[in-house]
């Protein structure tokens, strides 16, 4: 091999090393699973667990504020997409570095749930044991920082807390403890006789601490 044919494969080499590299920083983490198959217990909490969450001061609404709404209003974020027909979920994924832990998070729309409007439906948090980057789940601004559900509740809450502001869970399945709400809704023109609406949260428990959250609302008519 000649000298110009022997640095033409070292570029070629370096060029896919660097693309590889590349793609592995880049990947998409993908949302945590629910921890469970099926609810098959009584919902037994008189209100809903978690119907926002506040990036700083800004609100999300579940069933109401879009996807588009945050990437405008963070300037930050892409949405990734997954799955086909009723099963099409489309999120933004977020990370924040903290002294002690790095933190990820995930703003959920479902197709069947949701239609194609992209309102954030389901939220999706996990303390990770690695802290690289990537560039579908960029880091959070800091003037949307802290984070946390309307009840005040996030990664790194204790159990004392927890029981604090949403008494005893409807389920425990350990480290899993779920909290299930749901209601009946008539009057505001959605579905002919009014629909039901269910309003859950799953929170996993180490150490005393909350680990990852898994928390949605669904309507039904």
């Amino acid at each position: 091999m000649d000298r110009n044919s022997n640095s033409a494969f070292t570029k070629v080499i370096t060029t896919v090393a660097l693309l590889s590299c590349s793609l592995a920083f880049s990947a998409t983490p993908p949302p945590p699973g629910p921890p469970y198959d099926a609810i098959t217990w009584p919902m037994s909490m008189r209100q809903a667990p978690s119907e926002s969450i506040s990036l700083g001061d800004f609100r999300i609404v579940y069933t109401k504020t879009t996807l588009e709404t945050v990437i405008t209003t963070v300037g930050a974020g892409s949405i990734s997409y997954a799955g086909d027909g009723a099963e099409a979920e489309s999120w933004l994924c977020y990370s924040i570095a903290k002294p002690h832990r790095f933190e990820r998070f995930w703003l959920m729309s479902n197709l069947e749930m949701d239609g194609r409007t992209n309102a954030i439906s389901m939220v999706k948090a996990a303390i990770q044991s690695t802290s690289i980057g990537s560039e579908d789940c960029p880091p959070l601004p800091t003037r949307f920082v802290p984070v946390s559900l309307n009840t005040k509740l996030w990664l790194g809450s204790t159990t004392k807390t927890l029981v604090s502001h949403l008494g005893s869970p409807s389920h425990v399945a350990r480290p899993w403890l779920n909290y299930e709400f749901q209601t009946k809704v008539a009057g505001d023109g959605k579905c002919e006789g009014g629909y039901d609406r269910i309003n859950s949260l799953d929170v996993k428990i180490s150490d005393g601490i909350v680990v990852a959250l898994s928390t949605d609302e669904v309507t039904s008519c």
